[in-house]
């Protein structure tokens, strides 16, 4: 029962007669004579007249707070853009059908949005990135030293070379360079005689970075007088060598701006490399690619300054229509040794094949969606002017908004781009197709959209409260956040903790723990489950297991299990409230009476039962609504029990005509004081079990004057005999 009824009732009911719906619960409560009656306590409702309005955040139980909105705009919001934030000033049943028709809308707005997403040939991408690891990580290659090594072994500047000489003969074994006629390629003819299984689109491109010689200082205590002792640092943008260096000759040999090479930044392993550098544009000829990789190597190409070697090349697969752009990368620290490491990004360039028509439509959806959408925000800030930024679901469906804007335009960039760039490439190989710009327009649509697909599903949270169980759960949340963000300061503070010590103790010698980010990861792994036992006990026997079970007993034992205890706390606390109070109209009854509207066309039977499921909620619902009014009216819950046992009133079972009759007849023949005679009954039991306490109590009192007499008795004759 609302706020509203209880009001009515009490500025319009005229003494000795029961009005307003009260009167309509369908469980017989006799009216009461006005003198003898409790009545609830009044309660303020605001008018609609006023300009500014009191609102509470809705069956939140947030602080209450006023808005001042211009009297028109508020009085008459446009229909098509009125948000569940902003019906629920207007009313439950206008709040009730907005959310219903925003559920819809965004539902539909999430199917396209997921099936573009399902349309990424992410399975084609897949064998495509598998089949070039394995042709170039995987594949095995015959060293000097007769030891047979994988891309992963690499280590030394020989390996190096050695693994670029073995690429060579993977290229013409496995027919990456296009079979083409000398005459074809002195033509203008723009075809090529057979594509293979994988083409090499453009120019492999070697390209290497330095260092220069004074990017770090020799200790005076190893310098020696005879010799200049040089000292080559890590890399950095400031340290890096642009002087021309042996031959002089090409720009093998002569320092490239990354304007000039058209390479972006590339993240290392140890360092962070710029464009630019010494670069090689290879031969698609096996012969003349060996013999520059040949000449590279006798005149020292790779040296002590170098930093970093990359190889740079694209393949091109015409039965899946993709194009595969591969960045090997030789990290040469001032350690020594090599870390190689590579990166395979797969993309389609061109039309989406069958179902580009189908792509297209979602995409036309998606655009409209948007700006649906967009008008929609809009329209809301200029509704809620400040207040609008006082909401965390605004902040979302904002960053929402924005995100789409990203995709779109990263996606028409990508479109734009890739027909200048197909166009204008060579596709008899005679010059290096740079893929490094497309190569970024596509990792940030990428992470645009996988940050759009989470924050669209991310937001379905805000509809959780859409039956009285999700409910329950969206309060429990709410009112467990500011506990369990205290709780995480304790959890913090543990956590660097052990991260610290993890990174002191076994920094030196285990990858997991070489900085300290990398042990905060690792960290955090051992709290979901993920952890190195073995590394850490052949390391330190002592130290390593100790330190392994203090992890796991504080981060995954005591406190996930108090994170977990917070949360049954609240839950508790939030069940025994929402059961105590009046049962509300929920969006799930919204759309059960829709439902059954619906089937009632087809299925009479199914209609029914549908509505025989809805009566007895409404019954339940104002069970609970007659509980809650006996309440306020100042009975306790025996006596209401009471009560509704001895007329059989039930949550499930309703009265008839002939029930109602009884309780009438018995409360006229008790008099007028009605439900009085129960609580004089209960009034009556306490008074007979006060007077059988009492009694008792005299009884125990009497024994223990008895007891103490014959206690002083005995202290008497002790102290005459001594």
């Amino acid at each position: 029962m609302t706020s509203q009824h209880y009001s009515h009732l009490n500025n319009h009911s005229e003494p000795g007669r029961h009005s307003g719906p009260d009167s309509h619960l369908g469980f017989g409560e006799p009216s009461l004579p006005s003198a003898n009656r409790i009545m609830p306590p009044p309660i303020n409702v605001p008018t609609r007249e006023h300009k500014s309005f009191t609102t509470t955040d809705f069956e939140k139980g947030k602080s209450k707070v006023t808005l001042d909105y211009y009297e028109e705009i508020r009085k008459k919001p446009i229909k098509i853009l009125m948000t569940r934030e902003i019906a629920q000033h207007f009313g439950r049943e206008i709040y009730l059908k907005t959310t219903v028709k925003e559920i819809l809308i965004y539902t539909l707005f999430l199917i396209v949005l997921s099936l573009m997403v399902l349309e990424i040939p992410s399975f084609d991408v897949y064998i495509f990135t598998s089949s070039i690891a394995k042709i170039f990580v995987y594949n095995e290659f015959h060293s000097k030293l007769k030891v047979y090594l994988e891309y992963k072994d690499i280590s030394t500047f020989e390996h190096i070379w050695e693994y670029l000489d073995h690429m060579v003969d993977i290229f013409e074994e496995d027919a990456f360079f296009p079979e083409v006629t000398s005459d074809e390629v002195d033509s203008d003819e723009s075809s090529i005689i057979e594509i293979h299984e994988n083409h090499l689109i453009g120019l492999p491109r070697l390209r290497l970075v330095r260092v220069k010689n004074s990017s770090c200082v020799v200790a005076k205590e190893m310098k020696t007088e005879d010799s200049n002792t040089l000292c080559f640092g890590y890399f950095s943008s400031s340290k890096e060598d642009t002087v021309a260096f042996n031959k002089k000759v090409g720009t093998a040999w002569n320092y490239s701006s990354p304007e000039m090479t058209g390479m972006h930044t590339v993240i290392g392993t140890i360092s962070t490399y710029t464009g630019g550098g010494f670069y090689e544009d290879c031969p698609t000829s096996s012969r003349q690619f060996k013999m520059l990789l040949k000449d590279l190597k006798e005149n020292k190409w790779i040296d002590r300054a170098t930093r970093a070697v990359f190889v740079d090349f694209t393949v091109y697969n015409a039965n899946i229509n993709l194009f595969c752009i591969i960045k090997m990368i030789f990290e040469i620290p001032p350690t020594g040794g090599v870390f190689p490491s590579i990166t395979i990004h797969t993309m389609r360039l061109v039309d989406y094949g069958t179902k580009k028509a189908f792509l297209l439509g979602c995409v036309i959806l998606f655009i409209s969606f948007f700006i649906f959408y967009t008008i929609e925000e809009l329209y809301e800030m200029t509704y809620f002017k400040w207040e609008f930024i006082k909401s965390f679901w605004n902040f979302l469906d904002v960053s929402i908004v924005m995100t789409c804007y990203m995709v779109i335009a990263t996606n028409l960039f990508q479109y734009v781009t890739a027909n200048s760039l197909l166009s204008a490439m060579d596709i008899y190989n005679r010059s290096f197709a740079n893929f490094d710009q497309m190569l970024f327009v596509q990792v940030v649509s990428n992470s645009s959209l996988s940050f759009l697909i989470f924050s669209s599903w991310l937001k379905i949270l805000k509809y959780v409260g859409i039956n009285h169980s999700m409910y329950q759960l969206q309060v429990t949340l709410q009112l467990a956040t500011r506990d369990m963000l205290w709780y995480t300061v304790i959890f913090g503070t543990v956590f660097l903790t052990f991260a610290f010590e993890g990174y002191i103790l076994f920094g030196a010698q285990l990858e997991d723990y070489c900085t300290f980010l990398s042990s905060i990861w690792t960290i955090l792994k051992a709290g979901a489950g993920s952890f190195d036992y073995v590394s850490l006990e052949r390391h330190n026997p002592t130290l390593g297991p100790l330190f392994f079970l203090l992890a796991i007993f504080f981060l995954s034992y005591i406190f996930i299990v108090l994170y977990i205890a917070i949360l049954l706390h609240r839950y508790s606390q939030v069940r025994s409230e929402i059961n105590a109070a009046p049962v509300k109209m929920k969006i799930g009854d919204v759309l059960q009476n829709w439902f059954v509207d619906i089937v009632a066309t087809f299925s009479i039977r199914l209609a029914i039962r549908a509505r025989d499921s809805l009566n007895k909620r409404k019954m339940r619902q104002k069970f609970q609504d007659v509980r809650h009014l006996l309440l306020r009216c100042g009975f306790t819950e025996l006596e209401i029990n009471m009560f509704l046992a001895k007329y059989e009133i039930s949550e499930d079972r309703v009265m008839t005509e002939e029930d109602l009759h009884n309780v009438m007849l018995s409360f006229n023949s008790k008099g007028p004081q009605g439900l009085g005679l129960a609580r004089e009954m209960v009034r009556k039991n306490v008074d007979e079990k006060l007077k059988i306490l009492e009694e008792a109590v005299a009884v125990a009192d009497s024994k223990t004057t008895t007891v103490l007499e014959i206690l002083e008795y005995i202290e008497s004759r002790m102290n005459r005999n001594t």
